[in-house]
């Protein structure tokens, strides 16, 4: 059964578009979010066709058109419905009660974009999405959609999934910054209660004197402890370490987590890096988002 509505539900919102890789970002909240204490929200924006066809009517030499144009709308509409079965099975058979599965649909308004960062308002923990979409090609060579929606959604974490993350190991890049803080507990909401084993992971270019920031390392790993446990993860499930980068930060973050073997990768917006770094380099989120093309990212 799902839990009493006086604990804690974490509203996750999935962005779906009937793609192999939406359907992954599925799967990946499956493995990865506690079943009874998790809403899904499936939510979908579809293209608005009614002016299409009042004005293909009114002309002779459309009109023909038309019957055709409504067969492909009907297939698209049954293809979808059989996409939110197969989600709903996915996640049922995972544990998630029914009525905590939910599919919301509407037609585009702004743009898809727009639509789900808008939605992303209404109570959500975070919103999830796979990495491409119908249109891979479209993904090469136009800025993506997981990319404009991370730097749309700054208020909740966003989760973009790529390829087939199996493991329910997290690593988390941790400066004891603001931003880190506030990611862990981010973090610990959407995952307390599940299986999940988080590494906070403090990164230091090689060179550095590890020593003399080691006191400030531990009092940053205490205090990050006592918040994730207060967000609701047990202190057994999170471990640190120490990690020294030899090449950038995001590779070091990547190469950590693959030799690793997480499937999850956060982040902060704007943690490990200065503000003028930020500004030349590009945001090391940025470049693990673009590099971790296997795994989940939580952009937080």
């Amino acid at each position: 059964a799902f839990v009493s509505e006086n604990e804690n539900i974490n509203k996750i919102l999935i962005a779906v578009d009937g793609s192999d890789q939406s359907l992954q970002a599925v799967r990946y909240a499956s493995l990865v979010m506690p079943c009874k204490h998790t809403e899904i929200v499936l939510f979908y924006i579809g293209d608005k066709f009614s002016q299409l066809f009042f004005d293909m009517d009114r002309n002779p030499l459309y009109q023909s058109k038309v019957p055709e144009l409504k067969r492909w709308m009907a297939d698209q509409q049954m293809q979808m419905a059989n996409f939110f079965k197969v989600c709903s099975n996915i996640l049922i058979k995972a544990g998630f009660p029914k009525d905590s599965v939910v599919v919301k649909t509407q037609t585009k308004k702004l743009s898809v974009s727009r639509d789900i960062s808008k939605e992303s308002y209404n109570d959500y923990t975070a919103v999830l999405m796979g990495r491409t979409g119908i249109s891979k090609l479209k993904d090469m060579f136009v800025k993506s959609l997981a990319t404009k929606l991370v730097g749309a959604i700054s208020h909740i974490p966003i989760i973009v999934v790529g390829g087939i993350p199996s493991s329910k190991k997290v690593l988390m890049a941790f400066d004891g910054s603001h931003s880190a803080l506030k990611g862990l507990i981010n973090v610990g909401l959407a995952l307390s209660h599940s299986e999940c084993e988080i590494m906070m992971c403090h990164l230091v270019k090689a060179g550095k004197n590890i020593e003399l920031q080691k006191e400030q390392i531990e009092l940053d790993f205490k205090k990050a402890v006592e918040k994730i446990i207060d967000a609701g993860m047990t202190e057994s499930a999170v471990q640190n370490k120490i990690l020294t980068v030899y090449k950038s930060l995001a590779a070091g973050i990547v190469g950590e987590a693959v030799a690793g073997d997480y499937g999850t990768i956060v982040i902060g917006r704007r943690s490990l890096v200065t503000f003028i770094e930020e500004a030349v380099i590009g945001r090391v989120s940025n470049k693990v988002l673009d590099t971790a093309s296997e795994m989940a990212v939580w952009i937080t």
